[in-house]
This record gives C-alpha cells, structure tokens and sequence, in this order.
C-alpha cells in the first residue's frame, strides 16, 4: 500500500510542476503563409508583401485646435466622406491655397496615367500619377493627418486635411511614413509609392476634396509645370461636375446649372484597365477672359480672386503698380 501511494504522490508532484512551468513559459507567435489571407484576399489571390497592414501610432490630439473645425463637426479617422455635401446649399467658395505660412509641394512630379472623371457606369475620383516603388509621396499642403490606414480598394492610404478646409488623399502606398493626427507640413514625407489595394501597377491615386466630395485634381495642379495652375481657388457647385476635362476658372460658370447629386463620386470607385491618358494644357479649358473692364468696387486684389491670377502678374501685364488708382471703364488686360 505504502508503494502505491508513493508512486501515487510522485505523480501529483510532477504534474504540479509541469502546470507550473506551462504558465511561465512566455507565449510564442506562431506565423504561417495561410495567416496572411486574413487580411481580405480572396484563396486565388497573391498577398504582396507591402500589403501587410503598417502599424500606425496615434498621435495625441488636441479638438480645439484641428484644422478647418469652422467648417467641419466632426473629426472622423476611418473614412474618407462621412457624408454628403448637399449641393443645393453650396455657397460660392474661395480658398486661399497659398500665401503668407500657407506653402505648396507638388506630391510626386510624374506623369497621369489616368484621369478624373467617369469611367463607364462608375466614377474615378482622382488622378492616377505613375511612379516607381519605393519613390517618395510628400503633402501638397500644411496640415494634420485625418486618416492613415488601409482602405479597402485604396489600399494603404493617408488623408490630410489642411487649415483651408481643403482635404488631399494618397493612395495605394507601399508604406505609412506618418502618424495618425501628426502635423505636417508641404513637402513633409507620408509614406512610399506603392500598389496596394485595387490596382494593376505602380502609382499614386491622388484627390482633392472639399467638405468630403471630390474634385478634379487638376483645378488646382498643374501637370506640365508641377506647380499650383493658380494661389486660389474659387469653387461653385460647378467645381464638383464629374468631367474628365477641368475647367481652370469657375467664376464665370456660377450661374449654371446645379451639379446632379446622383453624378457625385463614390469613394470605392477605383476601377482599372483604363487606357492612360495625360492632362495637357492643349486639352484645358480655360475660360478666362482677354481683358476686364473696371467698373465701380473693383481692386487688383478682387480681379486676382475672380480671375485667378496673381497681383504682380496683373500689375506687369498692364505696366502698373498696385498703388494705381483704377479708372472705371479702365480695361485691365488678363494674359
């Protein structure tokens, strides 16, 4: 009997120290290629090694102080659009792009490889700029990461939003060089060129917005010159019309007619298999006019917000200085 028990208490005491150790023992991470199709690949599909979701750190921010909070209720870090702009109580708007600390950067000096605009039953909500892997992506504008994750077809994504309301999006990076509510300023690095998400080779997906709804890129960017096409921009419910072709000076559309809301960008809207196509002065429309006629209330400065052009530009062009007094009738030429 006395050998059973031993036998009996050796037993317990080796299983006790085995539970023992098991708690101890740290936990080990176990990886395998299957894993990796957790993250939304379909079982036919090759997971890219840059779509492995980055770990994004989250800044501490201060609600008082976001950007553009006069003009947006809600600061949202998931989304691109919380809503819908109502087109019908748009006001004609003008943001002041640069100018004083307001600098500019162009994202990334390539060429578009396919354009703003519809594509068959859907719409493209931006431009498509090629560039190679790993190539740098830098912010347009100063301003505060909104979003900066990976976004179902734009794949891993940075949104900024800046302190004239104005929004950019950079999409289908390989990497986020950013974090979530970081200041930055132009020319500040956001991440790597990449093909994340939808897309079928290397390039930027770049869109400008405003209160959550896009618009063509090249209103503001101009892409033979890689410079701002002008230092404001006047929007109107024309601003928004889903055309492949920008129009350079809205003001003189303000009184046409409203823009549909059925023919508003869908934030999914990534398609591809378009043949590229390039943005060139030649197929612009500019409706600008040759020359302005002054009439009582008129300024330079209120011409260079209507007509988008720059004070100094207005002043070598007519050979005056912006101390000039302005005779009404006085024809102010514009290029």
């Amino acid at each position: 009997m006395e050998k059973y028990f031993c036998r009996f208490t050796f037993l317990i005491l080796l299983l006790f120290n085995y539970s023992v150790y098991a708690q101890v023992e740290p936990e080990k991470l176990i990886v395998d290629e299957d894993s990796l199709l957790l993250l939304g690949k379909s079982n036919g599909d090759t997971l890219q090694i840059d779509e492995i979701e980055d770990v994004v750190e989250i800044v501490e921010v201060d609600l008082n102080n976001l950007p553009s909070s006069q003009i947006y209720d809600t600061w949202n870090t998931e989304h691109i659009r919380v809503k819908r702009l109502n087109s019908s109580n748009f006001k004609d708007t003008i943001l002041v792009l640069v100018g004083g600390e307001r600098n500019f950067v162009f994202p990334y000096k390539g060429k578009i490889i396919s354009t703003f605009g519809p594509r068959g039953k859907r719409n493209h909500t931006g431009v498509d700029i090629k560039l190679n892997h790993g190539d740098p992506v830098v912010s347009t504008f100063d301003g505060v990461v909104r979003v900066a994750r990976n976004y179902s077809g734009y794949g891993k994504m940075v949104v900024v939003r800046h302190y004239n309301g104005l929004e950019t999006v950079y999409a289908h990076l390989s990497k986020i060089s950013v974090k979530l509510n970081q200041e930055v300023k132009a020319g500040d690095l956001l991440g790597l060129g990449g093909r994340t998400g939808r897309a079928t080779t290397e390039h930027l997906h770049f869109e400008t917005r405003y209160k959550g709804e896009a618009f063509h890129p090249c209103h503001i960017l101009d892409f033979d010159n890689y410079d701002l096409v002008s230092d404001s921009l006047f929007l109107n419910k024309q601003t928004y019309k889903m055309s492949r072709i920008p129009v350079r000076n809205h003001s003189i559309l303000a009184n046409s007619s409203n823009v549909d809301d059925d023919n508003q960008a869908d934030e999914s809207d990534e398609m591809m298999g378009e043949k590229p196509e390039t943005i060139t002065k030649s197929n612009v429309v500019d409706s600008k006019p040759h020359f302005h006629l002054i009439k009582s209330g008129d300024t330079l400065y209120k011409l260079s917000l209507k007509y988008r052009i720059s004070v100094k530009n207005l002043c070598e062009i007519n050979k005056i200085k912006d101390t000039d007094i302005l005779s009404i009738g006085q024809k102010i030429y514009l290029n």
